[in-house]
């Protein structure tokens, strides 16, 4: 993880978020080795909109471009909550009666911040290796250099991950 955040204090003073955004989900996949994940931040009138996805086709993902921030998917139950939510198949984790369903072993999610204030969620689709560990989990801001994020983004929103995840 070091390694990943290292590679993100590289990024640019002049970056836009959405670049930011992008390459937090890549590494946020790549370090949990997920098969693909999203970013979803609000919107006006109590939706969550999708901002950034990798590593997963249109047809999962269109049903979920805009979500109702207070309803019962991932990305809005870790934002309610303020920590991470593991969503494992078979639960009906879907936008609508047409969505299709994920593939993989659940859905783990995360609230982002600014500040103290949850702006969004980052979700993954986790692959053959189920829920994320304990550690992969316990990435709280005193142990994972979440200063140095906090630096490297400056007044851009932050990822934070805090205690353990909420189950449905």
């Amino acid at each position: 993880m070091n390694t990943r955040l290292a590679l993100l204090s590289a990024v640019d003073p002049g970056v836009t978020e959405s670049e930011i955004f992008r390459l937090a989900l890549q590494h946020a996949v790549g370090e949990l080795g997920a098969l693909g994940g999203m970013i979803h931040l609000r919107g006006p009138m109590s939706a969550l909109r999708l901002v950034s996805a990798t590593g997963l086709p249109a047809v999962l993902t269109r049903p979920w471009e805009i979500i109702d921030q207070n309803g019962p998917l991932a990305p809005t139950r870790a934002l309610h909550q303020g920590r991470g939510v593991w969503i494992a198949p078979g639960s009906g984790e879907q936008p609508g009666s047409d969505a299709v369903s994920w593939p993989g072993t659940g859905l783990a999610a995360v609230p982002v911040f600014s500040g103290d204030r949850g702006i969004g969620a980052l979700t993954v689709v986790m692959g053959g290796q189920g829920e994320p560990t304990v550690e992969q989990w316990g990435l709280s801001p005193r142990r994972t250099g979440h200063r140095r994020r906090r630096r490297l983004v400056r007044h851009r929103p932050s990822l934070r991950r805090s205690g353990r995840p909420g189950r449905r």
